[in-house]
């Protein structure tokens, strides 16, 4: 039967045997900042804020003959973009807390549970704030990406008239040298 230690400094057994030279050290410090912001990125948005980007995404693009936004996770790439464009996942922050707070104040309820009218209300607000002013950069941004995520999916297109590529697989008729 094997035994286990118990002791208050235990976990610290396999490390001691690791050389740390100044130049390991040195990286390790140079590292911390990369590794803290990707940390920051993963836990960027709550449930909450997840919640009314989704009702938001689903106010740009509702569902009719095609899939709403949320119904083709647009939502979800825009949380990927959080991870890829600096100041994205803060963008998305503070945008939500800025919904929810105008959504509050001008129909005393959370933006969630909004109509699509009252959404509609809270996203024409925030295009109408000067130019360089939080919500009409979130507003201005998210309805940007929201519509090329949502088209560049196939899914999206017949709303367009659009049947795809005119040739998917290339040029097949020019197989060989003319």
């Amino acid at each position: 039967m094997t035994s286990i230690n118990l002791t208050r400094d235990a976990w610290l057994e396999p490390l001691r045997s690791v050389q740390l030279s100044r130049r390991l050290v040195l990286k390790l410090v140079a590292c911390a900042p990369v590794l803290a912001s990707g940390a920051a990125h993963a836990a960027s948005l709550s449930n909450s804020d997840l919640a009314r980007l989704t009702r938001l995404v689903d106010v740009i693009v509702p569902k009719d003959e095609t899939p709403s936004a949320s119904e083709l996770n647009v939502h979800t790439y825009l949380v990927t973009l959080g991870d890829q464009i600096d100041n994205y996942a803060l963008l998305l922050r503070e945008g939500s807390a800025w919904l929810e707070a105008s959504s509050q104040k001008k129909f005393n309820k959370a933006f969630v549970t909004t109509t699509v009218s009252e959404a509609d209300q809270v996203l024409r607000l925030a295009m109408r704030y000067p130019e360089l002013h939080l919500p009409r950069v979130f507003a201005a941004r998210i309805v940007q990406d929201v519509l090329k995520i949502y088209y560049a999916l196939p899914v999206a297109w017949p709303d367009l008239g659009f049947d795809g590529p005119i040739q998917p697989a290339g040029f097949s008729d020019f197989e060989s040298r003319p």
